[in-house]
């Protein structure tokens, strides 16, 4: 065995190294896929579990009027579940950035660095901090989009009278929801943002914005009485939060972080603690468990999206690399039939020839392993850095995964082995005398009745048909290499293409508003404010979380309240283009109605109300379920808790941001803008991949094709050189093998479009997020772009065959019976 590895093996890598890259080439890509795909699934949930714990993260959050929580704190923490109560304080304001001479709605929250409390993780801090300033902490994602960083100067106040404060750094928290409004409301939004301050800064801080408004109030002759009123309540509730943050700092509280024993059923723990607080007349504003919560949702389901794809991508590249190795390994044995022979004669046992195959496809396996790990580490990386930067999480270079990395070897080794074993099958029926008998001997003709029929035939007709029937593994070969090429580059194009249209229609076709305004307490009236800007339309809604329940599942959902003539949101559903939002009854999105198993028609419980399942809404990148704005809240209402806002179409975005920043502390401002970049940003990772997979697949197409096609040259040298030699032109040669190409392309296409529509819809599928499910937007045009591109790489491959034949000498090559 070793003088057969010493004498063949180098021998064998050199004559067939255009397969063998090939080969290495296919390896590397399931590799790659293995490391990258399920690196990254591991590493969204050991980066979120990290930060979670380097944040001290709480199970539940109760927002509530501020209050005095030293009677009713221990009977809190008595609660059965309960571990451990943290309270916080949080303030509405305004903040003005300077740079960019803009105002922002803003939340102020307290947080103490001197005790084991929920902190801030800081993404950047600065060298020094302000003696005559208060020093606070930005959230991360809103300084992203404000373009704010450590060492800055930004003011805060209300009724636009500001105060300077220091950005000392920026921070970020897993907890991201919007107090006083929906879930589904996006957080990431650049009018709106959370600023974090120690607590024993904020008194001098309140100290100095108190006297502003005093002042503003008394030396400002222009103000109505009405906003005189306005202020100078919010100057009394000012000054009373002052007076909280005093050595009874530890009795006051709006907010409350709630931690439980390990084990503890969290809903119902939840609901004993508000329990409590209703029973002592505690006005809850919000509560939720924080892995209801926006951003844990989104965690948690694109990690499992991200480990479906992956285990997806794998198998789909695997599966097709098993196949075409098989017949890579084929067209090898086919090309040492003669070899094998001599061997065989020689006394050289066959599980020994079959064992040098084995051998040559463990080289494959180890070359093609260590170019994907490398290139599976890479595209790792990015999309590790990509996440931490779309979900806000502070994240790290991911390591280098020995388990994934010996998994992926033993997947591959595993895979070019099966392949070996089946090629090789076609040995151990070998006889040597048939063997030697090259494969001229044995070389299949056209049957009589085919034969008789292509007589008249031209000769380009006949020898094309000759070509097929008499090679019908290379042609099947060459089949599948062009299909397996078109379905990756469909899947991929498709997939990505989908991405863009489900922003597209639910953004420009189905939200049909500019902004909306989400207030967390009466905004009175605001629609007056509205028309003193000149708004084209609004309309006012309603919006609550309550749970939906349906057949022992449950899910805190976003329910929406619009009017029955609404013209701000579009409702698509399956059965007809769109639905008018239902008089009684709800329309769920048809993420929850998939997760939950709903269908039209079936009866559900909202916060305990029973309801009609009107439609199944078919937005893609909008999870909410609308309802009848009158049936949403209210004694008789669909929900228990709800908030109002404002969908407004046609004004001045600036002036409208302005307007609520400054008279009214508790609102938020979203443009459908900010909230299209929010979903956009959630699609970046899935993105990736597409993009990755078509660059992928377009290399890997190309090398296919043309190694294909070089393959069967070499396979039909002889017959071309006679061709040649009985006056064939090369023109004549070029148009022979391109009916041959031009078949086995529209055989393939025919294959493997269908086949992509399906695996098209599949990985969406499986890509499905809490937030967002895809629908596929594959057409035509796809299609065309995949021809075109499959064409591109068989034309190529062609003319650059017909190049190598050009220059074969035809006498040797017609001696030659290989």
């Amino acid at each position: 065995m070793k003088n057969l590895i010493r004498l063949y093996l180098w021998p064998l890598i050199k004559r067939f190294k255009a397969l063998f890259i090939t080969m290495a080439v296919l390896t590397a890509i399931g590799v790659t896929s293995i490391i990258a795909f399920n690196g990254i699934s591991k590493g969204i949930t050991e980066n979120y579990n990290k930060y979670i714990d380097k944040s001290h993260a709480p199970n539940a959050f109760i927002s509530t009027e501020m209050k005095n929580y030293s009677a009713i704190e221990d009977e809190i923490k008595e609660q059965e579940g309960v571990s451990k109560v943290e309270k916080c304080i949080f303030l509405p304001c305004s903040s003005y950035l300077i740079e960019k001479q803009e105002t922002k709605s803003t939340q102020m929250f307290t947080f103490d660095e001197h005790h084991d409390t929920y902190k801030p993780t800081i993404y950047e801090k600065s060298e020094i901090y302000s003696d005559d300033l208060a020093n606070v902490f930005v959230e991360s994602a809103f300084a992203k989009l404000n373009d704010i960083h450590a060492g800055q100067t930004m003011r805060i106040g209300y009724f636009e009278q500001y105060v300077d404060i220091y950005v000392a750094g920026i921070v970020s928290y897993p907890d991201t929801v919007v107090y006083g409004a929906s879930n589904a409301v996006s957080t990431e939004n650049s009018n709106f943002g959370r600023i974090y301050i120690e607590k024993g800064e904020v008194k001098s801080l309140l100290k100095t914005i108190v006297e502003k408004l005093k002042n503003y109030v008394e030396t400002e002759l222009s103000l109505s009485e009405k906003i005189k009123e306005t202020i100078n309540s919010l100057v009394d509730k000012l000054e009373q939060y002052k007076g909280y943050l005093s050595d009874e700092i530890q009795k006051y509280a709006n907010r409350l972080s709630i931690y439980f024993e390990d084990g503890a059923n969290q809903r119902e723990t939840l609901e004993r603690v508000k329990a409590v607080l209703e029973k002592n007349e505690i006005k809850i504003l919000e509560s939720y468990l924080f892995n209801e919560s926006l951003s844990a949702s989104l965690i948690d389901s694109a990690s499992s999206a991200m480990k479906t794809a992956g285990a997806a991508v794998s198998i789909f590249v695997f599966g097709t690399t098993i196949t075409v190795l098989t017949m890579f390994l084929l067209q090898i044995i086919r090309e040492m039939m003669r070899d094998i022979g001599v061997m065989s004669a020689l006394g050289i046992k066959k599980e020994h020839i079959m064992g040098l195959l084995a051998l040559f496809s463990l080289i494959i396996s180890i070359i093609g392993t260590a170019f994907g790990v490398f290139f599976g580490h890479l595209i790792e990386f990015i999309l590790d850095r990509l996440v931490g930067n779309t979900f806000g999480v502070a994240t790290k270079a991911p390591p280098l995964r020995f388990l994934n990395t010996v998994l992926a070897f033993v997947m591959v080794m595993f895979a070019s082995q099966i392949a070996t074993f089946f090629a090789s099958i076609r040995i151990t029926k070998l006889m040597p005398v048939d063997a030697l008998n090259d494969q001229a001997s044995s070389k299949k003709v056209l049957p009589p009745s085919i034969d008789k029929k292509l007589q008249h035939s031209p000769p380009a007709v006949r020898l094309t048909v000759n070509s097929i029937v008499t090679k019908p593994k290379r042609f099947i070969t060459s089949f599948f290499a062009i299909l397996a090429t078109g379905l990756i580059i469909f899947t991929s194009i498709a997939a990505l293409a989908s991405f863009k249209s489900a922003l597209n229609n639910t953004f420009d076709k189905y939200i049909q508003y500019d902004a909306q305004v989400v207030f967390a307490s009466d905004p009175k009236d605001f629609a007056s404010e509205l028309d003193s800007l000149n708004v084209k339309s609004y309309e006012e809604t309603r919006y609550a979380t309550p749970v939906l329940s349906f057949n022992g599942k449950e899910e805190v959902i976003a329910l929406q309240g619009l009017s029955l003539d609404t013209t701000k949101v579009v409702i698509p559903v399956s059965k007809k283009e769109t639905a008018k939002v239902p008089e009684e009854g709800i329309t769920v999105n048809m993420i929850t109605a998939k997760s939950m198993g709903i269908k039209e028609g079936d009866k559900v419980l909202v916060d305990g109300h029973e309801v009609n399942v009107a439609y199944i809404s078919k937005l893609e990148a909008y999870n909410v379920c609308f309802c009848n704005i009158d049936r949403i809240g209210g004694e008789n209402g669909y929900a228990n808790n709800d908030v109002i806002s404002y969908l407004i179409s046609g004004v001045d975005k600036e002036a409208l941001v302005r307007q609520v920043t400054n008279y009214h502390y508790d609102a938020m401002v979203t443009l459908t803008a900010d909230q299209r970049n929010y979903f956009s940003s959630r699609f970046k990772t899935l993105e990736m991949v597409c993009i990755v997979f078509i660059v992928f697949s377009i290399g890997l197409g190309a090398l296919i094709v043309s190694l294909m096609m070089q393959t069967s040259l070499i396979e039909q040298k002889r017959d071309l050189c006679i061709m040649r030699s009985v006056g064939f032109s090369m023109s004549q040669i070029s148009w022979i093998w391109s009916f041959v190409s031009a078949l086995q392309f529209i055989l393939a296409m025919a294959f493997s479009i269908p086949l992509s529509f399906l695996a098209t819809k599949v990985f969406l599928s499986i890509t499905s997020t809490k937030m967002a499910m895809v629908l596929s937007y594959a057409n035509f045009w796809h299609v065309l772009m995949t021809s075109a591109l499959v064409i591109f790489f068989m034309l190529f491959a062609h003319f650059f065959c017909m190049g190598i034949v050009k220059r074969w000498n035809i006498a040797d090559n017609t001696k030659s019976r290989e």
